[in-house]
């Protein structure tokens, strides 16, 4: 009893999730696979999935996974991509699921007794207004059926959102310089030190050439 049903238990609780994983553009549809693959192997449920080419938008998942297998599909999408972000909550709903089965098994309740009354009519009018009444308690029912019962859908399957972020600087080293980004930048300054003497013998070969011709000349006049 109680707005936390301290006394239960069985502690029904409400899981969600949300993972970023970075990649390279090339490489958007190979990860979104792997993502698809763990969803598969937990038994999981895509609610709506969206996959973009190279320089579109995000590619995204919007997921159901068994609450039981929760913390082993996120480990398969971590491996999927380099994991730029990821978050979970809870919220223990126990108290709500055991207010709604109560108020639900008094609404069934009083369909019985209703239609126990119905039965025993011996007017119509009588037999009308216990049908009036029927049909508002079955409706009731209804209604606390239903809401229960998308309650222990959302206890049983976590929500889960995988974004897939195919900016190429969104992966570790992408804005900065590693050891191959160096060395191609130092072999870039070498091709341009080197060349700088090249062209100029070039550009001076010539001259001294006809400078030689002209001292040769001389001595033989």
């Amino acid at each position: 009893g109680g707005p936390f049903a301290a006394g239960a238990s069985h502690r029904e609780v409400e899981r969600a999730a949300e993972i970023v994983l970075g990649t390279t553009p090339a490489e958007v549809h190979e990860v979104a696979g792997k993502v698809l693959q763990t969803v598969h192997t937990y038994r999981g449920i895509v609610l709506r999935s969206s996959i973009h080419d190279v320089g579109e938008a995000d590619s995204s998942f919007d997921l159901l996974i068994p609450s039981a297998k929760l913390s082993d599909a996120l480990a398969g999408f971590s491996e999927a991509g380099e994991v730029l972000s990821r978050s979970e909550s809870s919220a223990d709903v126990t108290a709500r699921t055991i207010g709604l089965g109560e108020r639900l098994q008094d609404a069934e309740a009083a369909v019985k007794g209703l239609l126990g009354q119905l039965a025993a009519a011996e007017s119509d009018s009588e037999r009308e207004a216990v049908e009036a009444e029927l049909r508002s308690a079955r409706a009731r029912a209804a209604g606390l059926r239903s809401h229960l019962s998308a309650l222990q859908r959302r206890v049983h399957f976590s929500r889960v959102s995988v974004r897939i972020d195919s900016n190429p600087g969104a992966v570790s080293g992408g804005g900065g310089w590693d050891l191959s980004d160096a060395l191609h930048a130092a072999g870039h300054l070498l091709a341009i030190a080197v060349g700088v003497p090249i062209v100029g013998l070039a550009i001076l070969a010539p001259l001294a050439l006809i400078a030689l011709l002209e001292r040769l000349n001389r001595r033989a006049w």
